[in-house]
């Protein structure tokens, strides 16, 4: 069998079903992983598919590269191995089959586009007001609803100014992003039966990693694909935090009603808590209204320290985690390496950042990076020295010129970015 031998009950139970379409309830720390791997190898090697005819599916590429690595360091078979990937990256190699020449638009420039058209309505334009704004485009073109009907974070009307500016892009481009090769790829299967039933005859058993991150357009891109084949679908409706960008616990909560004659299996051991920090989620959970009932119980059970803090702000918070850290360490009971920063965005963590630098306390990220050029004064700092450099840097004169305030209007801002001085003086120097 397995070298990964160490499977519970339920994991077991998991791995070696026999239902064609199954949803695999996996709590935090439950072995979801351990299950897909073992799954896959059980297919191979004791039901003899094979293996071109697996597909893998997870939301990143970190995820899928180390899904990939365990089942390579478990299987016997190395030879043919089953596709490890996202959505994306599986719907882009369809695609390319038929379209041949696939361009994706960066973030940097979706970033630029929406920040474009923000700076004529607000005097300052947050990194984080550009994200909603994109989730919300994505989130649109997911649902496939009509845009007057949709209801975006941002005003209406500006919401619609920053949708127009991001597709005319893309079109004059010839650009796509990843919701365009999604939908792309579910107008090809709808369109054209005879591609749609080519690759239902490939996927004939489909595996898909954190279940409950799908939107509304990958949810029936599934069902299209695993019509008269196999899903098996593992996640936990507790853990679906994206719903800003489409995803719903729903789709977990009545799997049965999207894919025919579902059955669902549960984990209930969690191998990675202390006891009370188990019971402690469960109780917070239980709030839930749209979720499975299921059983969750800690596998360790010893008692850690759980302690509660409340802060007027990101810097007395900063300030406190350091002095914390400080203290840890210099108790000489444990080191950096044995200390974790948990923050809910990237933004969250400058003060942090800051506040290490300052107490030249190390540190490492993990699954991310933190830009330093990226912080505001630093933007600002550097649109100072475009300006020095290109006098004509229309974009970069309207980000500094009221840093600090000027008084300027954003009439007088606009009518400087649109005056054509620049031709003008090239054509006279000519």
């Amino acid at each position: 069998m397995f070298k990964d031998k160490q499977l519970d009950e339920k994991q077991r139970e998991a791995v070696y079903t026999e239902y064609t379409n199954v949803e695999v309830c996996a709590p935090p720390g439950s072995g979801k992983t351990t299950v897909i791997i073992n799954r896959v190898c059980h297919l191979i090697e004791d039901m003899k598919v094979d293996p071109l005819n697996i597909v893998v599916i997870t939301f990143t590429k970190s995820a899928a590269h180390n899904m990939k690595n365990r089942y390579l360091a478990i299987s016997k078979y190395k030879d043919k191995i089953p596709f490890f990937g996202t959505f994306h990256s599986l719907f882009y190699k369809i695609l390319l089959e038929y379209k041949h020449n696939i361009n994706i638009i960066e973030e940097d420039y979706s970033f630029k586009i929406i920040k474009n058209v923000l700076k004529m309505y607000l005097d300052c334009v947050p990194r984080q007001k550009i994200r909603e704004i994109l989730n919300d485009i994505s989130m649109l073109k997911n649902k496939n609803s009509s845009i007057d009907n949709f209801k975006s974070k941002t005003d209406k009307s500006v919401f619609i100014h920053c949708f127009n500016s991001y597709e005319k892009y893309k079109l004059k481009n010839n650009l796509l992003d990843f919701d365009d090769i999604q939908l792309q790829a579910k107008k090809l299967f709808i369109n054209n039966e005879n591609i749609l039933n080519r690759y239902r005859k490939i996927f004939k058993y489909v595996l898909v990693d954190e279940f409950q991150d799908c939107d509304e357009l990958q949810l029936k891109l599934l069902q299209l694909v695993c019509l008269g084949n196999s899903i098996f679908a593992v996640g936990d409706e507790d853990q679906c935090i994206y719903g800003f960008r489409g995803s719903n616990p729903s789709y977990m909560v009545g799997f049965d009603k999207y894919f025919s004659e579902g059955k669902k299996l549960f984990l209930n051991l969690n191998y990675r808590s202390v006891k009370n920090v188990v019971e402690l989620s469960k109780n917070l959970i239980m709030n839930n209204k749209n979720r499975n009932l299921k059983s969750i119980n800690a596998n360790k059970k010893f008692i850690g320290k759980i302690e509660f803090f409340r802060f007027e702000g990101e810097y007395d918070e900063a300030n406190y985690i350091s002095k914390k850290i400080i203290e840890i360490v210099g108790s000489n009971k444990y080191n950096y390496r044995n200390i974790a920063i948990l923050y809910r965005t990237n933004i969250e963590s400058r003060n942090i950042i800051s506040n290490f630098l300052k107490r030249n306390i190390k540190f490492k990220f993990l699954n991310g990076s933190y830009n330093f050029f990226e912080h505001f004064i630093c933007m600002d700092i550097i649109d100072y020295l475009n300006i020095s450099i290109m006098e004509y840097d229309a974009d970069s004169f309207a980000n500094i010129i009221n840093k600090p305030y000027r008084y300027i209007s954003k009439i007088n801002i606009a009518k400087v970015k649109k005056y054509p001085y620049r031709e003008n003086q090239q054509k006279e120097d000519m």
